[in-house]
């Protein structure tokens, strides 16, 4: 059994999200796109054993803020009948798919949602409870300001906001009610139990976590939480050591003494009270024992609180999968949730993490364990299977997800295309799923000139944008453009050599009839290659002297021997020629050039795809 789908309303920076999901599942994508805010969303759904308690009541900040004020502005608009305004709620509803025997199918039992049983679903609300909401609106109005006649527009605005900002919203009347099925029943607490969540949250403080004495501290919750009698080898010691210490006859018998002679001459005996005394430990139950035991981890025996930050992480996550292992035998539903694993962990570790994640036995999918996991890390998510990656992303300021896969279909080309994607999706490429927009391109040259060349162009940098260059390393744009084309609906352009009067010279125009559309533009190079286009362009003045500076330090010995080609319009075959040979090192010299006061004019082919991707916010 596995939650297959999550539709979110309302929540935080979410305001109306459905995503599908798998028994094992990476989330990726740019920040801030909500990530962080579904994990938390399951959380109201699911009990998190280890984690705390939990509470779902929420606040005013758990409301989606565009919410809120599109709320308080009909509050305050007259305009729109008190009996018609809609108070917001948040809800989140889980779909639980794929149950694999009788535990599973009892747990559910009540909370199908069609006929054949194949599906349940569980539903969290956080709704007002006011019964007559007419009425509160009404109220409300009656106290607000009212704007006067005859205002200036400016004045008008700043008196509306006034207006707005004096609706209070009413928190205080919100509850949440958990409901299943399609009947909409309310499960009780016993019902709801052996849903279980264990969330290993990005905001991690594990050298805290990791000692366990407080009952507030991870190490410590984990192991209160086996049953007491596998602690029966810790009593059995302490008893032991309370023994000792009150029928020894060392150091702790001869102060014993002591003090009792001490009272023989201060205090009296009594009928009921002899002056006698003995040491023990006090508090030596399991629960003060657990209290006292801290981790260490390596060779030499080390306190977590002096290991580095990645180490104490990678003991965090240990320590939380260890308890997910132990209770692997119970009958219950159990989702581990990873967020950002690769915290203070080198990219080698990611790797590593990443690889066990797809082939270890405690994540396959007989482990009866849905794992999700969310991710900012090119190395996590160029190294864990495409089929269950899923990318979110924005859209016109509405969340999508994708997966990256989807839509490429199982015949031959669409196979060739998944084992290409699958090869070449490196963490250098990878990148193109924490981006808002992209731009393809054919080789290192472009890579290297390229984001110079945005840069004087719009006058800030590719980062600033959320634009990323990625090389595909050839001409196989295809493989990267059937993602894009098939759900990840993000701008992106193509700079491709038109390789115009060669055998290949149908490959851009076919490239370009095929995937060209309102989030896909192929741009096609006038002359035949990157370069040459470079030297067209700039084949007289201040660009002219940029490409003699940039060759002159590129190949010094043919310079010379070309050196009077710069005294008139260059041609293009003849200067090509000369660094044909050297496309990278030429590149970073006139990476060098490009940063220096001078003009340098820029094919229009490269500016129209900088237009495209990134003009709306020119």
């Amino acid at each position: 059994m596995f939650i297959s789908n999550l539709c979110v309303t309302n929540y935080r920076s979410i305001k109306n999200f459905s995503i599908a999901l798998k028994p094992k599942t990476l989330i990726i994508g740019e920040n801030n796109i909500g990530k962080t805010n579904l994990l938390s969303a399951l959380a109201l759904l699911l009990n998190n054993e280890i984690g705390g308690y939990r509470k779902r009541s929420l606040s005013l900040e758990d409301f989606n803020y565009d919410v809120l004020q599109e709320f308080k502005e009909n509050v305050a608009d007259i305009t729109i009948k008190s009996e018609d305004l809609i108070f917001p709620t948040i809800t989140i509803n889980a779909t639980f798919s794929d149950f694999k025997n009788e535990d599973e199918e009892a747990i559910v039992s009540e909370w199908y949602d069609n006929d054949t049983h194949s599906t349940a679903s569980l539903k969290y609300s956080f709704y007002c409870s006011i019964s007559n909401k007419t009425k509160w609106v009404e109220s409300v109005r009656e106290k607000l300001i009212t704007i006067p006649a005859g205002l200036p527009p400016e004045d008008i605005e700043k008196e509306q906001r006034s207006r707005i900002d004096g609706v209070d919203f009413p928190i205080s009347d919100y509850k949440y009610k958990i409901e299943a099925g399609r009947g909409n029943i309310k499960p009780d607490s016993f019902q709801l139990e052996p849903l279980k969540i264990d969330f290993l949250d990005a905001l991690r403080d594990a050298k805290t976590e990791l000692s366990a004495s407080r009952e507030n501290r991870l190490l410590y919750r984990i192991l209160n939480n086996r049953d007491n009698a596998k602690y029966d080898d810790i009593k059995a010691s302490a008893d032991a050591l309370n023994k000792s210490i009150s029928e020894g006859d060392g150091e702790l018998y001869d102060i014993k003494n002591d003090i009792s002679e001490l009272l023989e001459m201060l205090s009296l005996e009594t009928e009921s009270s002899k002056n006698n005394i003995n040491f023990s430990f006090s508090g030596l139950g399991v629960t003060e024992l657990l209290k006292k035991i801290s981790l260490e981890y390596g060779d030499k025996p080390i306190a977590v609180e002096n290991n580095g930050l990645g180490r104490n992480n990678l003991l965090y996550m240990a320590l939380v999968l260890s308890h997910i292992q132990e209770k692997s035998g119970v009958p219950d539903f159990r989702l581990v949730a990873i967020e950002e694993p690769e915290s203070h962990i080198s990219p080698v570790l990611q790797k590593h993490f990443a690889e066990n994640i797809e082939n270890s036995e405690f994540f396959n999918e007989s482990s009866n364990r849905q794992v999700i996991l969310t991710s900012h890390s090119t190395h996590i998510s160029s190294y864990l299977n495409l089929e269950n990656t899923v990318v979110m992303y924005s859209d016109s300021g509405n969340f999508r997800s994708h997966y990256i896969l989807d839509g490429i279909e199982d015949n031959a080309a669409g196979k060739k295309t998944k084992n290409y994607l699958n090869k070449w999706l490196c963490a250098t490429n990878s990148v193109m799923f924490f981006s808002r927009r992209l731009i393809f391109v054919e080789g290192i040259a472009e890579k290297i000139i390229l984001p110079k060349l945005f840069e004087l162009h719009f006058g800030t940098t590719l980062e600033k944008k959320n634009c990323q260059i990625i090389n595909v390393n050839g001409v196989a744009f295809r493989n990267f453009l059937e993602v894009v084309n098939n759900g990840y609906y993000i701008k992106s352009a193509v700079l491709t050599d038109s390789d115009a009067n060669t055998k290949t010279g149908t490959r851009a125009p076919g490239l370009k009839k095929d995937y060209d559309s309102d989030n896909i533009l192929v741009s096609i190079s006038e002359q035949t290659t990157f370069e040459k286009e470079l030297i067209s362009n700039n084949s007289t003045g201040q660009g002219r002297t940029k490409l003699k500076n940039t060759i002159k330090s590129t190949r010094p010995l043919k310079f010379k021997e070309i050196e009077n080609d710069f005294t008139s319009k260059l041609k293009v075959d003849d200067i090509f020629s000369v660094i044909e040979g050297y496309k990278s090192e030429f590149a970073f010299d006139l990476l060098g050039e490009l940063g220096k006061p001078g003009d340098f004019i820029i094919p229009k082919y490269i500016v129209d795809a900088f237009d495209f991707v990134c003009g709306d916010e020119k």
